[in-house]
């Protein structure tokens, strides 16, 4: 992820290299304060950022994320993270001190 709202994907490549790909998901305005793997769903990640958004990609779907969450917080979102318990419930956390607990289900982007 960068300063510019982009997320390169890097792949591990043959004799311990890494190969990023040419085309970045992009999104978010701004930058890009973090990034989670979903871990039940494979090829699925969630990101936040100054922008005050989260936002849900699937790495079959290269053009826009699947999910959006805009301005909630109404502060930089800088930590999202998946429940380990619950695959669709995610947290995020912003610069002024709040959380929000999403729903993924009731999300229409």
């Amino acid at each position: 992820a960068d300063c510019a709202g982009k997320i390169h994907a890097w792949r591990g490549s043959a004799g311990g290299g890494w190969a990023v790909d040419a085309a970045p998901y992009e999104g978010h305005v701004g930058s890009v304060e973090d990034v989670q793997w979903s871990p039940v769903e494979a090829g699925v990640f969630m990101s936040c950022g100054v922008d005050s958004s989260v936002r849900v990609w699937d790495v079959r779907r290269k053009g826009a994320s699947a999910i959006t969450v805009d301005e909630q917080h109404g502060a930089d979102v800088n930590v999202v993270s998946w429940s380990k318990q619950v695959n669709y419930l995610v947290v995020s956390g912003a610069d002024d001190g709040s959380f929000r607990v999403w729903d993924l289900r009731s999300i229409r982007s």
